[in-house]
């Protein structure tokens, strides 16, 4: 009766089931305490911990809109707009034609197997990692088979080093370039350390059906985050394998160092920065009526669909004017005149932009990766309220295949349209507050991984670049190591066999814990 893209067995297995014994037995044995039962190592939201994200402003703001609907496929623009400026106050230059919304990233995950793939497909996705990707894809009628990452020993000259070739690079500069030949040359004291690394190499096992490399940055539970030679390496096997390109960056606001970057700077870097600034001042704001009936052409118009169209007119003699207005800040005027020659200005846009038609310019550079790539994110995490249901995917694709794949993922989108209509008012206050929120939480991250670090030689717990957690090795069976922490410390960890860590002994810990319990915890482990 059930179909087929459930796991046969649903009831837990014995060891979540022991979990749930220990823990009643925990309650019982504190009943008569006012202190907690356990510390829970394994809280994944900030609501939990003191953290909440102040909705009340947001609300005032955005709740006359909550009335409103657009049955738009991408998203009401507005919203899109809104996720647009979160990239762009963080260096990125995505544009809103790059942009669409979904309920959650779980469901991005839905809308994006279902664009590309077809039952029997399989997914590229890492290990260790978390498990609910095979569950997504399960329910797709997709397959999942693994690429690896694995624990690499560095030393500090080596990471210096690294770091400096990687400034003079991304920089592009005289003076990067010199600091970093004169830097190379100094003593640097050689301490070893141990962080998660992909293996690049375990990605020419992939099935002949492989149809999408999924990586994750920072990665859920390793805190492992994509250099740009990893980045090449994952990218041109796609390339060469006419794959997608995915990438989950939900924990990407919470990187450890201003060194980490976000992969879609290895793309849409910040070379291109001050053309996206420029171009949001040209683009055409095809709002309401022409996307509601993309795919509806036969739609009998309203009246607020004929003002659509006279209003659209105005907009093309206006993005006319600022067009011609954008020529002028590229040509300054010179000479006793204060003149420019007409031929000095092409109307042209920078050609990292390419206009998919009526002024939707989109940032596709033309030397970019000959892959699709996308990355999905949302305010589970950016905010950290996954009760709001709202996230999106931006997405990137050579400037032949896009307008055939965007018209893909809206005739998805369009079957659903998902996302409510207050969650799409609430994007813009919410993520205009995101950068302070996320501060409040990397502090407290950051506070934690700390005390990680100085509790457990690098060996047993290697380097966190970013994200909500670390992994610690205690050289045990971790299912009866999860059980006995519960039961003797009072100390809910999460077992390494959960993410398919391929030896035992590892435990997965929240970094989101209030810092004194987290501390307190840590020293209950050490006993």
């Amino acid at each position: 009766m059930l179909s087929s893209r459930l796991p046969k067995d649903l009831s837990p297995s014995p060891f979540f089931e022991e979990l749930e014994r220990a823990k009643a037995d925990v309650f019982a044995e504190c009943a008569n305490s006012n202190d907690l039962p356990f510390i829970d190592m394994t809280v994944s939201s900030p609501l939990r911990v003191g953290l909440p994200f102040d909705l009340a402003p947001a609300i005032d703001e955005a709740k006359a809109e909550f009335g409103t609907w657009v049955a738009d496929a991408a998203g009401r623009r507005e919203a899109r707009d809104a996720v647009v400026e979160y990239y762009r106050e963080r260096g990125g230059n995505f544009t809103a034609g790059q942009i669409i919304l979904t309920a959650s990233t779980s469901e991005a995950y839905s809308v994006l197997f279902k664009t590309f793939c077809d039952p029997g497909d399989v997914i590229l996705t890492p290990m260790p990692g978390y498990p609910l990707l095979d569950t997504l894809a399960q329910l797709e009628h997709l397959e999942c088979a693994p690429y690896f990452l694995k624990i690499r020993r560095e030393n500090a000259r080596r990471l210096a080093t690294d770091e400096r070739r990687e400034c003079a690079r991304s920089c592009n500069d005289k003076i990067a370039a010199k600091n970093s030949v004169v830097l190379s040359g100094a003593k640097n004291p050689v301490k070893s350390s141990f962080r998660f690394v992909l293996d690049t190499d375990s990605l020419l096992a992939a099935p002949e059906r492989a149809k999408i490399l999924l990586l994750v940055s920072p990665h859920n539970p390793t805190g492992h985050c994509v250099s740009r030679e990893e980045w090449n390496a994952a990218a041109r096997f796609c390339e060469e394998n006419n794959m997608i390109l995915v990438v989950d960056e939900v924990f990407g606001d919470y990187a450890f160092s201003d060194k980490v970057s976000r992969t879609w700077q290895y793309v849409l870097d910040e070379r291109t920065l001050a053309g996206s600034l420029q171009t949001s001042r040209l683009q055409v704001e095809c709002r309401d009526n022409e996307f509601t009936h993309r795919h509806d052409r036969n739609a009998a118009p309203d009246a607020e669909g004929v003002k659509d169209e006279r209003e659209s007119k105005v907009q093309r003699r206006e993005t006319s004017r600022l067009q011609d207005e954008s020529c002028s800040l590229r040509h300054p005027r010179s000479g006793a005149e204060g003149i420019h020659k007409e031929s000095d200005c092409d109307n042209s846009v920078p050609n990292t932009f390419w206009d998919a038609g009526g002024g939707d310019f989109i940032n596709l550079p033309e030397d970019g990766p000959k892959c699709p790539i996308f990355w999905l994110n949302g305010l589970s995490k950016a905010v950290g309220s996954p009760q709001l249901k709202l996230g999106w995917m931006a997405f990137y694709a050579p400037r032949e295949k896009f307008e055939e794949i965007r018209a893909a993922l809206e005739f998805v989108e369009d079957a659903y349209l998902s996302v409510s209509a207050p969650a799409q008012s609430l994007a813009r206050p919410t993520l205009a507050a995101s950068a302070a929120y996320e501060s409040r939480i990397r502090e407290r991250l950051l506070t934690n991984w700390q005390t990680l670090r100085e509790s457990f030689p690098s060996k047993y717990c290697p380097e966190v670049l970013g994200g909500w957690y670390a992994v610690v090795r205690l050289g045990e069976d971790d299912e009866e190591l999860t059980l006995r922490l519960l039961r003797e410390k009072h100390v809910l960890v999460q077992p390494g066999f959960f993410f398919d860590f391929d030896e035992d002994g590892w435990v997965v810990i929240s970094l989101l814990q209030e810092p004194s319990l987290f501390k307190q915890a840590i020293l209950r482990i050490l006993q």
